[in-house]
């Protein structure tokens, strides 16, 4: 997963434009993904998230889940001036929108991995996650959907990071080659 997103990664950077095209500045946002049923399919985790994003003094970049806006219309959720909602959008513009924000907040599994990739700080919107070596490493925090809990993670300070090689140093590809080659 970490060959992949270097190798994406600097394809992405010469083809999107999706920061021009919502007129974001770099690290000047939250990036913020949300659609387990977990979180969703409950009027009241859903409230207390979008109210928590909501109270935020920073621009939230959300890529809507078809299932999480529709349940945002069913429960009447507040959707707070700061939080920008935005279609799906393609890898390229999710890989750029996942480098350059402050900070992610997502109940997404592969998205954790992602942003510490990049060196992105993540709060893990979710009771419990599969990586908890992220967590060990405190380049995740995990915060159930408690607005109060929600408010105070995603205001810390949280600082980017140069990521370790707790999933290799990205040339594992490489090396799966070279043993193959050597069969």
């Amino acid at each position: 997963m970490f060959d992949s997103t270097l190798y994406f990664s600097k394809k992405a950077d010469h083809s999107s434009k999706i920061l021009d095209k919502l007129g974001v500045k770099k690290k000047n946002y939250i990036l913020t993904t949300i659609h387990r049923p977990e979180n969703t399919d409950s009027s009241i985790k859903l409230n207390n998230i979008f109210d928590a994003l909501s109270s935020l003094n920073t621009q939230v970049i959300i890529p809507i889940h078809p299932r999480t806006k529709i349940k945002l219309s069913e429960y009447e959720c507040n959707i707070g001036k700061n939080i920008k909602l935005i279609n799906p959008v393609g890898f390229f513009d999710m890989i750029i929108l996942e480098k350059n924000a402050s900070k992610i907040a997502t109940d997404s599994g592969g998205i954790q991995k992602e942003a510490f990739f990049y060196g992105v700080p993540c709060i893990t919107i979710r009771d419990q996650t599969e990586w908890v070596e992220l967590l060990d490493i405190g380049a995740n925090i995990l915060c159930g959907p408690n607005i109060n809990d929600l408010k105070k993670a995603l205001t810390l300070d949280l600082k980017p990071f140069e990521p370790s090689n707790v999933y290799g140093s990205g040339n594992t590809a490489n090396k799966i080659r070279k043993i193959l080659k050597s069969l």
